[in-house]
């Protein structure tokens, strides 16, 4: 028995809607208004949860050790922020899913003018 999760619907204020595209129907999969976005729409999303392990290089202070340096990004909050731009200059090493949920989503912009 398989369960068949029913599919979002074009939403007037759906993400899908676009200026590029017209006023009516959703710009990546071109599905009216009202009816359901097509199963490899990319405005229909999931919720996932990634580990990924990377390899950055960054300017830290001369007097710090492997012990400070580690401790830092391990407990302070936020220190992830740090990275900022150098974040994207990483080599991703590992990327693994830890959790995927099934249920399909679109973001619901307010548009003004709509309800």
């Amino acid at each position: 028995m398989s369960i068949v999760i029913p599919f979002p619907l074009v939403a007037p204020n759906d993400d899908g809607i676009r200026p590029a595209g017209g006023p009516d129907k959703c710009f990546y999969c071109e599905q009216k208004i009202g009816t359901s976005h097509l199963r490899d729409c990319v405005a229909v999303t999931k919720k996932v949860k990634l580990r990924v392990t990377l390899d950055v290089e960054l300017d830290q202070p001369h007097f710090s050790d492997t012990t400070n340096i580690e401790s830092y990004f391990e407990e302070e909050p936020g220190a992830i922020r740090y990275f900022g731009k150098d974040l994207a200059l990483g080599t991703i090493l590992e990327c693994k899913v830890l959790e995927m949920s099934e249920t399909p989503e679109i973001t619901l912009e307010h548009r003004p003018g709509l309800n």
